[in-house]
Order: structure tokens, then sequence, then C-alpha cells
């Protein structure tokens, strides 16, 4: 019993410093905001309602939710375990002791804990830019119009920018890290918004709902946090060979091949459409067009599925790892 408190205190530690150091490298934080400036931009471009208002918005924001994200696992595995097996860093944490397993496991608690910082920031900034999408409407004498809420748009795109405002003017006076407080604001301002606009209709009159934002958009928001942990143990388990570069090309051809793997499967044999994950599973936008939503069991077969291929990927790493040389 005390060597598995052990085990668990030791993976909590190392997944908690890899978190803090992670949100506090520029190429996260980078990430991070511009994932929220591209989800953001997005009305502006919205000029077709492809059969339901908002759609466009809600699919281009869970596409920017997986391909930002899957970056982000990337970057982060490869900063946090490759970079410091090379340098002998993770030496010096493995001889405290800590073992390989719960060091592995850490790192990659650590980068799930920033992918789902990231996560939520684009969910919130998602929601808030649905409302914004233009509306084609009836407007009477005039005929059909487009109706928006520029007010809101207006507030969504100064988040970035807010964000890295307020964390400069912390660490000038206050020598807060500049990254991570900036991720911090940018967390903050977006559920902020988030919260003050269910409170009011686009059209800014005060009448607290949820159906003022995109709450349909929740179920197969989290379907991509699932596959978003499934590519950090992928990543994580690779970053204990590869640097960043051949990581990240693995990882964004098994993005591509998850993405048709009801077509490939067809054509392959099954041994070898066993190690890509089945993102058809994950990607279920269609799934809640029109007002519809996901059969009420199916969320709990998606977990039962990222949890087998996250075993599998981290099973993997940790045999790659065992007797990978970090002296």
């Amino acid at each position: 019993m005390n060597k598995l408190r052990n085990i668990f205190g030791a993976t909590v530690a190392v997944a908690k410093t890899t978190a803090t150091e992670l949100l506090g490298q520029p190429v996260i934080m980078l990430l991070i905001l511009c994932g929220i400036l591209l989800i953001a931009m997005v009305p502006l471009l919205h000029f077709h309602e492809f059969g339901e208002a908002g759609r466009l918005c809600r699919d281009s924001a869970l596409a920017y939710q997986l391909v930002i994200g899957t970056l982000i696992a990337v970057v982060a595995s490869s900063s946090s375990i490759h970079s410091e097996i090379t340098n002998g860093t993770a030496l010096a944490a493995l001889g405290k002791p800590v073992s390989r397993e719960a060091f592995l496991c850490g790192k990659w608690l650590g980068v799930i804990s920033v992918t789902t910082r990231f996560w939520f920031c684009t969910l919130a900034t998602e929601m808030v830019a649905w409302r914004i999408s233009p509306r084609f409407v009836d407007l009477g004498e005039k005929g059909m119009g487009m109706i928006t809420d520029s007010i809101t748009q207006s507030l969504l795109l100064l988040v970035p920018p807010l964000a890295l405002a307020v964390s400069g003017i912390l660490h000038n006076r206050k020598g807060y890290r500049f990254c991570k407080t900036a991720v911090t604001a940018a967390t903050i301002a977006t559920f902020s918004l988030l919260l003050i606009c269910t409170l009011f209709t686009n059209r800014w009159l005060y009448s607290p709902k949820f159906a003022n934002v995109d709450i349909a958009v929740i179920p197969v928001s989290i379907l991509i946090l699932l596959a978003l942990m499934t590519y950090s143990a992928i990543a994580s388990a690779l970053s204990t060979r590869l640097n960043t570069a051949p990581v990240l090309i693995i990882s964004l051809i098994l993005l591509a091949l998850g993405l048709s793997y009801d077509s490939i499967s067809v054509h392959l044999p099954t041994y070898l459409t066993l190690p890509i994950p089945n993102l058809q599973s994950f990607w279920m936008c269609d799934a809640v067009a029109n007002g519809q939503s996901l059969p009420d069991n199916y969320l709990l077969f998606a977990l039962l599925y990222t949890v087998s291929c996250i075993g599998a990927a981290l099973g993997i790493g940790i045999l790659l790892f065992r007797d990978r040389d970090i002296g």
C-alpha cells in the first residue's frame, strides 16, 4: 500500500511540475491564444447557414480544437519528455527516486492538464461565437436580412490582446510569469464573456437562459477532448524515442488516417488498422445538427474506447522507455 501511495504521489508531483513548466512556454501560450482568435474570427467569414444557423461556426471550432489541440499535445509531449531525456533533466527526476512508469504517466497527465485548459478556452469561445454567427430573418418591409451581434464579436476578438496586455502589466509590476498569466487571463476572459452571454440575448435584452449560447456543442466537444487525450498518450509514447519533427509527422498521419478510418478499414486487413485510432468515433458534428442529440450511452462507449487506446499507447511507451539510455 505504501508503495502504491509513493507511486501515486510521484506521478502527481511530476504532473503538476510538467503542467506549470508547459504553461510557461511561449509556444503553448501562442497556440492557445491562436485557437481562441481563429474561432472568434469564424463569424466574420460566416455568410451561409448551410441549413442551420451557426453550424459553420460549430464545425469550424471543433476542427480547430482537434488540429491545434493535437499540435499542443505533440509540442508539449516532446518538450516535456524527449527534451528532458536528451538534456539529462529526466535523470535527476528518476534518481529521487521516481520510477520510469510514474515519470511517463506523470508527464502525460501534465500534458493532458494543458490540453484540457486549451479545450476549455476554445469550448467557451465557440459557444459565444455561435451566438454571433449571422442569422437570416424576416425584417418586414425590408425583406430578408442578416442580423448579428457586433458587440459580442468585438469583445471576443479583444480576448487575446487583452490577455497579453494584462499579463504584460502583471509581469512588469508584480513579476508574474508572462506566458502562464496570459493563458490564465484568457481563460478567465472567455468564461466571463460566456457567463454574460447566458444572461442576455444576441440583441442584448436581459433574458437569462442557456439557449443564448451553443450548449449543443458540449457533448461533441467532449468527444474531441477524448480524442486529444488519446493523441497526447500516443505523442508521449513516441517522445520517449523521437524528437518533435517525427512525432508531429506521425501524429498528423494518424490524424488523417483516423478521420478516414471507415473508408480505409474496408480495404485493409484488421492488423493494419488496429494501431490507428478511429477518429470517426470522436467526430460527431452531424449528430447534433438541426437540433439532434447524441445517444445517451454514446459518451460512455467513447470513454471506454479512449481508455483502451490510452492504456495501449502508454503501455507501449513504458516498454520503449524502460531500456532507454538517459545517462
